[in-house]
């Protein structure tokens, strides 16, 4: 098996890229909640906490509609075929 090395640097990019823009919110979001609403730290801190949680639960449901809406259109696209 030979390795695809545009394929896995077109991944390594996305992953880097993501990564970048996790860190860059993390790190605005509750200087934002601080600075313009005047939210305590602590605050901040659950906001972001739930934030997190709400992201947890929402990912798989997220990704089985995904999944789904991708087979029915591939269920269409043999129909027409």
């Amino acid at each position: 098996m030979k390795l695809n090395v545009k394929r896995t640097l077109l991944v390594g990019i996305s992953f880097m890229t993501i990564s970048a823009f996790w860190q860059l919110y993390d790190f605005a979001i509750p200087l934002m909640l601080y600075q313009e609403f005047h939210m305590p730290n602590t605050f901040s801190g659950i906001a972001m906490s739930l934030d997190n949680l709400l992201a947890l639960v929402m990912l798989p449901f997220s990704v089985h509609f995904l999944i789904e809406r991708q087979q029915k259109l591939e269920n269409v696209c043999l129909l027409l075929l």
